[in-house]
């Protein structure tokens, strides 16, 4: 049956009651181009939602492989930084070791060749021998001239000395700390261990000038603070000038201040 159509109206009218029409009047209005869009639309999108899809499946892939290539470079760098801890440690414990064997080999060259250490300051110098020591520690203690701990911190000096200085040609004594490095610390001990050298051994001399008649005539006037190294920090070479204390590198002696 067919139906008049006369206007716009009436024809958009008719499609609303056939519906069934629309697609004859499309195939006969567009080209078959235009008629595929629809469908070509739905397969790209379809395809670029696939795309899409493998993309983030990429990217997911990626961030894991990061993720264990992260993992796998962290621990790496952790057993990189133990290995280099335990060198570090390895290496300092030998350093440690050459700098008191070679700390040792200076103790033992200061206290053969004691002169030249100590020409600047004493006229002659001959070592306070351990034996001697003992004896003048012994009576300085007794008569309360040092305590048993005084006496232990002056018989740890690296060397004792006993001779004539150089200036007042008067009895006097030294002590020598050897370090490799003098430090400040070093220059403190030199100059309490000195000091209660001169208190112990004016106590002994006087209590027993028979025993000590060959070192001291005549108990000691005074006793110099002598540090021995290669080198000292220059806050230990500030307090050296300070409390007199006579820094005497390797080769030789210099400047120095009367106790």
């Amino acid at each position: 049956m067919s139906v008049p159509i006369r206007s716009s109206d009436e024809l958009l009218a008719a499609l609303r009651e056939h519906p069934e029409w629309r697609d004859a009047i499309r195939r006969e209005i567009f080209t078959e181009e235009l008629l595929e869009l629809p469908a070509r639309f739905q397969r790209a999108e379809a395809e670029r939602k696939e795309e899409q899809k493998k993309a983030w499946e990429a990217i997911r892939g990626l961030t894991a492989s990061q993720e264990r290539t992260d993992a796998t470079l962290k621990s790496f760098i952790e057993s990189t930084e133990r290995r280099f801890a335990e060198v570090e440690k390895r290496l300092d414990a030998i350093g440690i070791e050459v700098n008191r064997s070679s700390g040792d080999l200076l103790e033992i060259k200061v206290g053969r060749y004691l002169d030249r250490y100590l020409c600047e300051i004493m006229a002659t110098s001959e070592p306070i021998e351990n034996r001697l020591w003992s004896v003048a520690a012994h009576i300085a203690v007794d008569a309360g001239a040092i305590t048993a701990s005084q006496r232990r911190e002056v018989g740890a000096a690296d060397a004792l000395a006993a001779g004539i200085d150089a200036q007042g040609r008067e009895p006097a004594c030294a002590v020598l700390e050897v370090s490799k490095t003098v430090h400040t610390h070093d220059v403190e001990r030199a100059d309490r261990r000195a000091k209660l050298l001169l208190q112990a051994m004016r106590a002994a001399v006087e209590a027993a000038p028979s025993l000590f008649r060959d070192l001291f005539p005549v108990p000691p006037a005074k006793s110099f603070a002598v540090v021995v190294g290669r080198t000292i920090s220059e806050p230990a070479r500030r307090e050296a000038e300070r409390k007199g204390v006579v820094f005497a590198q390797e080769a030789g002696g210099y400047d120095w201040e009367e106790r």
